[in-house]
């Protein structure tokens, strides 16, 4: 179930594997169960093909952009501020899990701080990166870096999963 989608800064060198169906080879049963195995899985995909003669860079997107997946979520709260109802219908936002060496791979260029790296895991402090457009519209300015996210639903779900410290701000796609 897998195919080759390309995309990126060269379209003759850089390849997309795009892999279907990761829930099923995974057979998490439950969501804590989930993402411990989503990591080894990624960890053990993207060691093998570092080990694959000629490539010069690995990195594993959920929601490759241009691709037609949305992923649509509201920022509930900026630097700790719950935002109202008003600015959460203002503030759109699309959103990616990626790895270190995503960014780099893709040439993506890093406008300011950081990209994630591997000591950005699971049992570190959540750290999040945006792109400028992103920065722009929830902050009014791309200087971001220190600043904090928090994204999930007015019932609040998944805000405790999907918020950070803005490390690094990239270009948009």
């Amino acid at each position: 179930n897998t195919f080759i989608d390309t995309i990126g800064r060269d379209v003759n060198t850089t390849v997309v594997p795009k892999i279907q169906d990761l829930a099923e080879r995974i057979s998490a049963k439950t969501f804590a169960d989930y993402g411990p195995r989503v990591s080894a899985f990624a960890t053990t995909v993207q060691e093998q093909l570092r080990a694959m003669p000629g490539v010069t860079g690995v990195g594993m997107i959920f929601g490759t952009p241009l691709s037609g997946f949305d992923y649509s979520i509201t920022p509930t709260a900026l630097d700790g501020r719950r935002l109202t109802d008003e600015e959460q219908n203002r503030y759109y936002t699309q959103l990616r899990f990626v790895t270190p060496g995503y960014f780099e791979t893709m040439g993506i260029a890093l406008v300011r701080g950081r990209a994630f790296t591997d000591q950005d895991r699971a049992g570190s402090p959540t750290v999040a990166m945006v792109n400028e457009t992103a920065a722009r519209q929830l902050f009014g300015t791309t200087d971001v870096v220190g600043r904090r996210v928090e994204h999930g639903t007015r019932m609040g779900l998944g805000g405790d999963l999907v918020n950070g410290e803005i490390v690094g701000v990239v270009r948009d796609v």
